[in-house]
């Protein structure tokens, strides 16, 4: 979505400051006379006018003053004549003050008849001049006439730097603002860069006038963003904001326009959630300075709007849009351009949710705006006609689109800038809509022209393109059309252009991942996994076609290059902080700062979880705090980059974990990788072993999610009539997910899941039906047969296996049961109607009685400090995590599906605790552990929020991020008894020195063997799983 206006240029004041002078002869005479009669001796009451209106210039009453210098001027053009000092003195005052108070005609015929005085008074003085043609400059640009401005600034200029060959005098940097600001307004945007510029250069070097200089760096920023340059723009406006912020200008408009245009340069560069941060603080200062209705808080609004647009929200786009452009309805006349953009972008809304008449409607009524006020321009037209063809080609109105983006881009054709990024997309819908209707050429011509907007000569030259976003919307689409070509024409080199741009995208994925936030990383992953799928389908077909091993080598690459890539980004991170040679009081310094953030991000969460609007007050200045903590935040790793050369280098050392690496350094001879990458329609399985290595292509049918669904229904529910749908769910599981390769399978497995396939215990699939539905002890289980593990990558998988702890932790096992004991009951408010959910930790936080026999049993294996009730409180564990090899926390779990960052461990509550003593995934980003084994012995630890692309959110990953080799987890509530039974047969297994996948597969099967019916149900002792390393444990 593109905003024409709004995009704030602070205007520079012009006018030069400057001493008017004086009467320059003696006056003579007292006697003043009738106007019509005036001799020269009545230049005593031109006198007597003129030192009144300086005397009314001074107390700042400016219309009187005018009216005093006027008649002085008519007395005294009738006493000395037209050509005289005293004349251009009243005429220098008259222009200054009619300027200021807005009278510009009157002030430029007074300026232009004192410069005609001064050419014939000031000939050979070049200054004076200079000083006219300026003011003449500015006044005549004020009142649109921007060639005439434009000659007189650079006539200005000229005589300037005649008389400041160095141009060391403010004068001249004043007029190369002046000639910027012309240029600007008249469109030339290439020419006010330079100018401005030049402006910058000689202000800095003078170094004296620090908040012209902030002025000019943010017209600089708004020209760099018009032209499309944003991370100019970015810079640009950065300098300008310190420069405030130095000044003691944190809470001014000037700085909130700054934070405005730094929002939209981010949110035009594809980093969505620091521009929504930007637009937030900005809104926060203009809503304490302008009120809620001021129409800059409308251009606020409409930012907000852009943003949310673009990732994905757009109910909240449509209402932010909305509330703009009520503000601005009672100002139609001085806004109507605003308004129409605003219905443009409706319009553009409307069409992501599949509204398409609802979008034309809206864009016809911009439509008739820009008619009716007249106030349309060649940008605004451009993108009205191709949003028009969006709109009709989304309708099937094929013909109509097509007309409409010919129409878009005749306009571009006849415009000296058009943003790059958006000339691309209206070429590379028409070549779509070109292909739709089966004309291949056209289509392809489209194509090349969107790509040749970008200047993308060659792979290196993607760090100098500015529209990333577009870019890579364009790129994908372009491999789009190459691989549906490929599918008429069967031509192996379509198929190859496909892979080309497909590849090209991925790359600036990358670069886009590397300069964002988590938040904006997070939809990055997702669109990475749409062109995973693509790349994968590629790859496959051209081995296919041409038997070369590369491209089904390069396949586990693209499925690697996808998987948990922000999990893997901030386990490098964390590598980079403690290995990097950073001191410890900077460390510390970061460390308070996370901390900080996450306490600040819960504040924040709990009140938009209590329905508080975005734009409420309270909600803004947490918000305000939270900018202000990651602008610190943000500069502490920057400087962390410049100065310790080894934390950059381990940070952005990102090398996935290739085919070769997998399967000499990562497998034993009895162990296969079986990675899976779940697509729109197909299941890819990447089975890999040290001597074989397969790709299967499963297609997914119109069951295959209602049976992932079933299957996890089932096994939450340990009652006889959900066994019958279990076991279709499990029999039908196996045959997509394993019959296809179950010959050729060795018996220890890493499983490596995705997407919905992370809610399915691989171990309960059933091998074929079994003999009576009601013994499940007797089941086929693939448990039975295989020994399983979990990770979230082969790249992660290797992470944890040679993770190097910052420190040998000196103590062996710390154990938490704070629900042990009945009096640290915290609510027991659910249905206890079923008998295993009276024992199930659940969101209830009951107590759990269980877990002190389990914390016990643990206790006579090994050395264990252990503890219970009250005394297992989240400070002690925050105190003394980090010095344990071994962490056991038997306690309550919650997952939260929507945001899986509040997904939490319960510890010990207190009533005066902020957030009840509960452990969320959040904090623990910003826990140092020094574990090899993590147990959480707790209900639905290892489930969470799904991301497309990064898989579950869960307290499981963060465990791992905080620097756990391996983690024993839950998928679901589970029995409190049946896992105290489990967990004592895990550890005996592994204090044999079994590895640990191989000790919990022992204590399920002997779980099994000790069960009958339904207290043998999968739901009691297949909910926990292994992740990661599974080296035993010495």
């Amino acid at each position: 979505m593109k905003r024409i206006s709004f995009l704030i240029l602070i205007t520079f004041i012009l006018s030069f400051q400057f001493v008017p002078k004086g009467i320059s002869q003696e006056i003579l005479g007292d006697n003043p006379k009738d106007s019509s009669n005036y001799t020269l001796a009545d230049t005593v009451l031109a006198t007597t006018l003129f030192l009144e209106g300086i005397d009314l210039f001074k107390a700042t009453k400016y219309v009187q003053a005018l009216n005093k210098f006027d008649s002085s001027r008519v007395v005294f053009t009738h006493t000395l004549g037209t050509v005289n000092t005293n004349v251009l003195e009243c005429n220098r005052y008259i222009g200054f003050i009619a300027n200021g108070i807005g009278k510009l005609d009157q002030s430029i015929n007074a300026w232009k008849a004192a410069l005609d005085n001064a050419l014939i008074l000031y000939s050979e003085k070049e200054e004076e001049l200079a000083i006219f043609n300026f003011n003449l400059g500015g006044a005549t640009g004020q009142k649109g006439d921007l060639e005439e401005s434009i000659y007189y600034y650079s006539e200005a200029l000229r005589r300037f730097k005649k008389v400041h060959p160095e141009e060391e005098d403010p004068k001249v940097a004043a007029t190369y603002l002046g000639l910027g600001t012309s240029f600007y307004n008249n469109k030339n945007y290439k020419e006010s860069l330079f100018y401005l510029r030049k402006a910058v250069s000689l202000l800095e070097k003078a170094g004296t006038d620090k908040l012209n200089l902030a002025k000019v760096y943010g017209n600089l920023g708004a020209i760099q963003h018009i032209l499309g340059y944003y991370r100019e723009s970015i810079s640009y406006l950065e300098s300008a904001r310190q420069i405030y912020i130095d000044l003691g200008y944190e809470n001014t408009v000037e700085i909130a326009r700054t934070y405005l245009n730094m929002g939209n340069a981010y949110s035009f560069y594809g980093n969505y959630f620091k521009a929504k941060n930007f637009h937030e603080k900005a809104l926060f200062i203009l809503k304490k300075l302008r009120g809620e209705k001021h129409p800059e808080v409308a251009a606020l609004y409409q930012s907000l709007a852009v943003t949310y647009y673009q990732i994905h929200k757009q109910s909240k786009a449509i209402s932010y849009n909305n509330e703009a452009i009520a503000i601005l309805t009672p100002y139609k006349n001085e806004f109507p351009l605003e308004i129409a953009n605003l219905l443009q972008n409706l319009g553009l809304c409307y069409i992501q949710q599949g509204k398409e008449e609802q979008a034309i409607e809206n864009f016809k009524k911009a439509e008739k705006y820009y008619l009716d006020f007249g106030t349309i321009d060649s940008v605004a037209l451009a993108k009205l006609y191709s949003n028009l063809g969006t709109a009709y080609q989304s309708n099937r109105a094929y013909d109509l689109a097509i007309e409409y983006f010919q129409k878009a881009l005749s306009v571009i054709d006849n415009m000296s800038f058009i943003e790059g990024g958006y000339f691309a997309s209206t070429q590379a819908s028409l070549g779509l809509l070109f292909y739709e209707t089966g004309n291949f050429q056209k289509a392809e011509e489209s194509f090349e022209r969107a790509l040749l907007t970008f200047g993308l000569s060659h792979i290196d030259s993607l760090t100098e393109i500015n529209a990333l976003p577009k870019l890579a919307e364009t790129l994908f689409t372009t491999a789009q059309f190459y691989r549906r070509w490929y599918d008429q024409s069967s031509s192996i080199d379509h198929l190859r252009k496909a892979r080309h741009f497909n590849q090209l995208v991925f790359k600036v994925v990358q670069l886009k991942l590397k300069n964002s936030l988590t938040e904006s990383k997070k939809i990055l992953a997702e669109a990475g996994a749409k062109m995973s799928e693509m790349a994968l389908n590629l790859d496959l077909k051209l081995y296919q076609q041409t038997d070369s091993l590369h491209y089904l080598e390069d396949a586990f690459v693209v499925v690697e290059r996808s998987r948990s890539l922000l999990l893997y980004q901030a386990l490098q991170e964390s590598q980079a902080l403690n290995f990097a040679g950073i001191p410890d009081s900077l460390l510390q310094r970061e460390y308070e700062l996370k901390i900080d953030l996450t306490y600040y991000d819960k504040l924040r969460q709990g009140k938009l979880n209590e329905d508080v609007s975005e734009t409420d007050t309270t909600l803004l200045n947490i918000s305000s705090r939270l900018f202000e903590l990651n602008q610190t935040y943000d500069r502490l790793k920057h400087h962390f980059e410049k100065s310790y050369p080894e934390y950059y280098r381990l940070k952005y050392d990102l090398n996935t974990a290739s085919l070769e690496e997998v399967q000499k350094g990562l497998l034993q001879p009895d162990q296969a990788l079986l990675e899976y990458f779940v697509g729109d329609s197909t299941v890819f399985i990447f089975l890999v072993q040290p001597e074989r290595y397969e790709v299967v292509k499963v297609e997914m049918d119109s069951v295959f999610k209602q049976q992932v669904r079933q299957l996890q229904w089932s096994l939450q529910k340990p009652l006889p009539y959900t066994l019958e749908y279990y076991n279709e769910a499990a029999r039908y599981l196996y045959e997509k997910l394993i019959a296809p390769l179950a010959d050729r399978l060795p018996e220890r497995l890493v499983i490596v899941p995705d997407g919905i396939l992370n809610y399915v215990p691989y171990e309960t699939l059933l091998t074929h039906e079994p003999e009576s539905i009601y013994q499940p002890e007797r089941y086929p289980y693939l448990l039975n047969r295989h020994q399983i593990s979990y990770n979230y990558s082969a790249t992660l998988l290797r992470e944890m296996v040679e993770k190097l702890h910052q420190q040998k932790p000196q103590n062996k096992v710390l154990g938490f049961a704070p629900y042990s004991d009945v009096d640290t009951v915290f609510t027991n408010d659910l249905d206890q109607s079923q008998w295993w959910l009276d024992d199930t930790r659940a969101d209830t936080l009951v107590n759990l009685p269980q877990t002190k026999i389990e914390l016990d049993s643990l206790k006579i294996l090994f050395p264990t400090d252990g503890f219970y009730g009250k005394a297992a409180t989240k400070a002690e564990f925050w105190k003394l995590a980090a010095q344990y090899r071994v962490i056991h926390l038997a306690t309550h779990g919650k997952a939260d599906t929507r945001l899986g960052d509040y997904s939490y461990l319960a510890f010990a509550p207190f009533p005066d605790s902020l957030d009840n003593e509960l452990l969320y995934v959040r904090d623990l980003y910003n826990l140092k552990l020094n574990a090899d084994l993590v147990v959480l012995s707790a209900c639905e630890t290892g489930t969470g929020e799904l991301q497309r692309g990064e898989g579950l959110v869960s307290l499981a990953r963060a465990f791992a991020y905080a620097g756990a080799k391996s983690i024993t987890t839950t998928l679901w509530q589970v029995d409190d008894r049946s896992t105290q039974e489990l967990m004592t047969h895990y550890y005996r297994y592994l204090k044999s020195e079994t590895s640990k996948d191989e000790a919990l597969r022992r204590a399920k099967i002997d779980f099994l063997a000790s069960r009958k019916d339904i207290k043998a149900h999968p739901s009691l002792w297949a909910g926990i799983i292994a992740v990661g390393d599974m080296h035993p444990l010495k």
